[in-house]
C-alpha cells in the first residue's frame, strides 16, 4: 500500500509509513482479507497485490494487481444565492447558489422548500 501524496511513503502496518516498500501477508488464500491502515482525507492511494502458490511461484504484479482509489471524507459545502436571505419579493422564477468540494467534486445538489406559518408544508416540485 501507497500513499501516493508522497510517493516514496508505504504502509508498514498499524500507523506506521515510511520509504520502505513492505507487503503484508494477507488473512485466507482464494478469497483474502487484510486489515487497513487510518486513511488520510483528500489522499491518493495504490494497492499492489500479489500472490504465490505452493510451489513458491510468485505473480509478477500487472495492472490488474494494481489499485488506485481516492479517500475523501470532507464534506461538501453549498450555499443559496438567489433569493436573499431576509429580502421580500414579489416574485422568484429561479433559485440558485453554489456547490464545492474541493476533491472528489460535486455529485449533486438537492434542495427542499418549506413554507412557514400557517398552512405549511413543504414543496413537491409539482406545484403544491
Amino acid at each position: 500500500m501507497r500513499d501516493l501524496t508522497y510517493p516514496t511513503t508505504y504502509w508498514q502496518g498499524g500507523a506506521s509509513w515510511s520509504a520502505a516498500e513492505t507487503w503484508h501477508t494477507a488473512a485466507g488464500k482464494s478469497v483474502w482479507t487484510l486489515g487497513a491502515p487510518q486513511w488520510t482525507d483528500n489522499t491518493t492511494y495504490q494497492i499492489r497485490i500479489m500472490a504465490t502458490d505452493i510451489a513458491g511461484n510468485e505473480e509478477v504484479p500487472g495492472p490488474v494487481q494494481i489499485n488506485l482509489f481516492k479517500f475523501d471524507n470532507t464534506r461538501p459545502t453549498s450555499r443559496v444565492s438567489y433569493p436573499v436571505g431576509g429580502a421580500y419579493y414579489d416574485a422568484i422564477g429561479t433559485l440558485s447558489g453554489t456547490a464545492n468540494d474541493t476533491f472528489s467534486g460535486v455529485a449533486s445538489v438537492k434542495v427542499v422548500i418549506k413554507k412557514l406559518g400557517t398552512g405549511g408544508g413543504y414543496y413537491d416540485g409539482a406545484g403544491g
